[in-house]
């Protein structure tokens, strides 16, 4: 799953791009959408609400031009005419009757000129005369001819008309009080006109709506909220579970109020607007469904050359130059391939160039010192056969200067075996199963013959028999140079070297130890390449170049496991193969 996320994860990038850009725009959209449906829905709403009082106001003077017109045309008539005459006086029944057969209102009230009560007539059951007379004693010095009375529970719109022939100098003789029921029936003609719920509010009650009664409640409760606004200002009211904008339009300024209320709830706004954000939502998913096919198209066109290129970098990395990198199009990643293969065909001949010189600096480095090495030996080989080939030599002496040029060849013979071991490849052969104690012995035996060392102390620690599938002539000679090495390191001539062996489960580990002053740390990282050497005046710096790669030839190592003056330890690990 790794490996195919790592595969893939430019185009996932792309794909994470995509959808991260889509999911912000389409929250952006829609959050502005949704701002600004409420902005305009609040604005038409308002805009309605606000031409609903204009038609109110157009049918109330309508309404009220008809009730002119119709008391005006019953004050005229010839029954309510002789009405309040004083010289001609009909039966006060005779006159009920006949008013009650021509007036055509809800509320028609025919008043003497002293203030009696002559007729009245209404839809209202049990309407007392004396709530008529109430409110004709309210009413009488107004400058008003219009008006609103609420009696019997009922709200009327009243039209007060003059009724008679006034005597010469003398005020009229009578009044017509003419009224219409106002609220119940203007309440659903303003709403269907209006396309919105109508409400009159008199003296902090609802007297007529077309709102149902699950939501009057609700409106009967904000009504304080509501009147405290100023008058024809939005408020936003909640009924039930609908949001509503509704404007309040006083109808009359005395106590109790009289008021109008428009109405107009959100939900169709609401559920236009939820419509709207789901086709939304549904073409984005699409946008993005198509967008992926799209963004994966066109990734190709990024990830496929970014790979290729990636790829022929590890490549690069592993030492491959011949890795395969292709050019598939004329656009800047074309550019950026043709530039990397410049860059991988210039660091090859450069390496190359590199490598030339590495190994004529390291020839003549191994010139140099393999040259100034063997002119010493020669030097001495040349000498004792001078000396050999004069007269009057003695056997003794001869046997001495023999001994001094078998020395010297075998020094010629060490250095140029440690040469041959560095530049030879792995060699698995002659591999047998010795015992690890007596090649020691063989390798300490060698060291001790040569007479400069005669008088280091070496010894050599084995507790249990080892044996082990090895190179015995290899291994014999990586412990002479280790031997010799710490016998050269040794101050003076005299010193200890202590050789131990240490059998564990899979390894067994050689440890030359000496008590010399120790190696600088300035060496010690570098103390295995080739040519490194430090303390000795006639040193090649192959042969412990020569031990690691025995050991390594074998599976092992060879390390330098501590140093410090009296105690230098370097340690051999071979594979424990007798298991």
């Amino acid at each position: 799953m790794t490996t195919l996320i790592n595969k893939y994860r430019l185009r996932l990038r792309f794909l994470l791009v995509r959808v991260a850009i889509c999911a912000g725009l389409t929250a952006a959209v829609v959050l502005i959408v949704r701002f600004s449906f409420g902005v305009q829905a609040t604005r038409q709403i308002s805009n309605e609400l606000r031409h609903c009082q204009e038609r109110y106001q157009a049918l109330q003077a309508q309404t009220d031009a008809m009730l002119r017109q119709a008391a005006a045309i019953l004050v005229e008539s010839a029954a309510i005419g002789g009405v309040p005459n004083k010289k001609v006086r009909p039966p006060r029944q005779a006159v009920s009757e006949a008013f009650a057969e021509q007036a055509g209102f809800d509320l028609a009230v025919l008043v003497e000129g002293n203030g009696k009560v002559a007729a009245l007539r209404t839809t209202t059951p049990n309407l007392l005369h004396e709530d008529v007379k109430r409110l004709l004693a309210e009413w009488r010095n107004a400058d008003s001819m219009d008006s609103y009375w609420f009696l019997g529970g009922k709200l009327y719109r009243v039209h007060r008309q003059l009724a008679g022939s006034p005597i010469s100098g003398a005020e009229h003789q009578g009044v017509l009080i003419a009224g219409t029921e106002f609220a119940p029936r203007l309440a659903p003609q303003l709403g269907a006109m209006c396309s919105c719920d109508v409400a009159f509010e008199y003296g902090d009650g609802i007297v007529a709506s077309t709102i149902d009664s699950a939501r009057l409640s609700d409106l009967a409760s904000q009504l304080p909220k509501l009147k405290s606004e100023i008058a024809n200002r939005l408020v936003s009211l909640r009924m039930g579970k609908e949001q509503y904008s509704a404007l309040y339009l006083p109808l009359a300024l005395s106590s109790p109020s009289l008021g109008l209320i428009v109405l107009k709830s959100h939900e169709a706004s609401r559920l236009l607007q939820l419509e709207f954000t789901k086709l939304m939502l549904a073409l984005a998913v699409v946008a993005m469904v198509i967008g992926f096919g799209l963004v994966l198209r066109v990734s190709d066109t990024f990830a496929q050359p970014l790979g290729d290129l990636v790829q022929a970098v590890r490549a690069l990395e592993k030492g491959d130059f011949s890795y395969p990198v292709k050019v598939r199009s004329n656009d800047e990643f074309a550019e950026i391939t043709k530039a990397f293969d410049q860059m991988r065909a210039s660091l090859w001949e450069t390496q190359q160039e590199l490598l030339r010189s590495e190994r004529l600096a390291t020839i003549g480095r191994m010139a140099s010192s393999i040259s100034h090495d063997l002119r010493h030996p020669l030097t001495a080989i040349v000498a004792n056969s001078e000396f050999l080939s004069e007269e009057g030599v003695g056997p003794e002496q001869r046997q001495d200067l023999h001994q001094e040029i078998q020395l010297a060849v075998e020094q010629m013979n060490d250095l140029i075996e440690s040469l041959l071991e560095f530049s030879r490849g792995r060699e698995s052969s002659h591999i047998v199963r010795v015992r690890l104690e007596d090649v020691v012995e063989r390798a300490v035996h060698t060291v001790r013959a040569r007479p400069e060392f005669q008088a280091v102390d070496i010894r050599v620690s084995c507790p249990n028999p080892i044996e082990c599938a090895i190179h015995p002539l290899k291994i014999q000679r990586a412990l002479s140079s280790l031997l010799i090495n710490a016998c050269e390191a040794l101050s003076g001539t005299s010193g200890r070297i202590e050789v131990s062996l240490t059998e564990l489960k899979d390894l067994v580990e050689i440890r030359v130890i000496d008590d010399g002053p120790g190696i600088p740390g300035a060496v010690r990282e570098t103390l295995f390449q080739p040519f490194v050497s430090h303390g000795k005046s006639n040193g090649t710096g192959l042969g412990l170049a020569a031990v690691r790669k025995i050991c390594r030839d074998h599976g092992g190592g060879a390390v330098l496991e501590s140093s410090q003056p009296g105690r230098t330890v370097f340690k051999l690990s071979l594979p424990n193969v007798s298991q």
